[in-house]
């Protein structure tokens, strides 16, 4: 069960009755969060802050790629069939869903447009981050960003919300897969709401590849019976507006991003304490500038103060350079008075033997 949850021990029951399974369900959640937090990090969070401007192959590409969602395709401007032959093929195949209830009330359909929501999300992160071709552990990573998934996680409206849905799946983008930059939440995020602006036939699309991504793996197939089946079938049943709505009501609070009233999807929404984070980062950075620009200061005060006594050394030099000069100018002239004498005495000495 551990390689196919992160929930631990999903079999464990508190009691009997509706009762002992809300409070199931609750301590269940504040254990999820627990943990999320437990495996926080945030060096590695940091790494990936400013990744947009770091050249990155795989983050770049998952910003650049044009999905199928964002794509208009041919069947959609000539009334032709939505699906390719190979989806037609693998919704027929699908086992037909006998016990999906036809009365569900309000809040019980809201319930399972928020899981879905979490299951899109995490299944949009995966179609990005490998440019549409999934890999081996594409499974994983659905699963482990969905709370639905890997916490078997259930919503209960009106007290859970679009925003705390959104939320915890941001959340889990930024502890758990390879790329953990809250940009990138924001755009998949976007790609969501996209996809259910789109209506009911785009959302089974995307349900009908990540079925194909469960059937693949040995531990999280049974997700298609337990979840992605049931919703391929479920959603055909609802109404295109009440898909839709959903897409309206996400765009709203995207677009609230950036107010500080009405932002709940904000980084202070996390609690992952992640602008303190920032905010010691960043002054721990512009501490070690000042630092550098101190020593630099610094050095080039020592390069002043050597110059300083480079030129004082000059002046002594010239100045015993000076004396040297005048000394063997002094030398130069009591030789040449000698010089003189000694001539004079010379020349006496001729004229005195003359005469004797």
């Amino acid at each position: 069960a551990h390689e196919m949850l992160e929930c631990p021990n999903p079999d464990e029951a508190i009691g009997n009755g509706e009762e002992s399974i809300e409070l199931e369900e609750q301590y269940r959640r504040e254990l999820r969060k627990q943990t999320e937090k437990e495996k926080f990090d945030a060096s590695r969070y940091l790494n990936d802050l400013d990744i947009a401007n770091e050249d990155d192959m795989i983050f770049d590409a998952a910003i650049m790629m044009k999905p199928h969602w964002m794509e208009i395709r041919e069947s959609e401007t000539t009334g032709n069939s939505f699906f390719t032959s190979d989806e037609s093929h693998l919704l027929a195949e699908l086992p037909r869903q006998t016990n999906i209830p036809t009365n569900l009330s309000a809040e019980q359909k809201k319930s399972a447009l928020l899981c879905l929501l979490d299951i899109l999300f995490a299944y949009v992160y995966d179609h990005r981050t490998t440019d549409g071709d999934p890999t081996v552990e594409s499974s994983w990573t659905v699963m482990i960003l969905s709370p639905t998934l890997s916490w078997l996680e259930c919503y209960n409206p009106p007290y859970d919300t679009i925003a705390d849905v959104i939320c915890w799946s941001i959340r889990r983008s930024l502890i758990y897969p390879y790329l953990r930059s809250y940009d990138l939440a924001m755009h998949i995020a976007e790609d969501v709401r996209e996809i259910m602006k789109r209506g009911r036939r785009t959302v089974i699309r995307c349900l009908l590849q990540l079925h194909k991504i469960m059937e693949s793996s040995e531990s999280h197939y049974l997700f298609n019976k337990l979840y992605i089946d049931p919703l391929i079938g479920w959603i055909q049943q609802c109404e295109e507006e009440e898909v839709q709505q959903i897409g309206d009501a996400l765009g709203e609070l995207l677009r609230a991003k950036g107010s500080s009233s009405s932002d709940v999807l904000g980084k202070q929404h996390l609690d992952l304490d992640l602008e303190d984070i920032e905010k010691r980062f960043f002054e721990s950075d512009d501490e070690e500038d000042t630092s550098s620009s101190e020593d630099e200061d610094s050095s080039s005060t020592v390069d002043y103060e050597s110059d300083s006594i480079t030129t004082d050394e000059e002046g002594q030099t010239k100045s015993i350079a000076k004396e040297v000069k005048h000394s063997s100018a002094l030398l130069d002239e009591n030789i040449g008075q000698e010089e003189s004498k000694l001539i004079h005495v010379m020349q006496n000495l001729t004229v005195d033997d003359k005469d004797s």
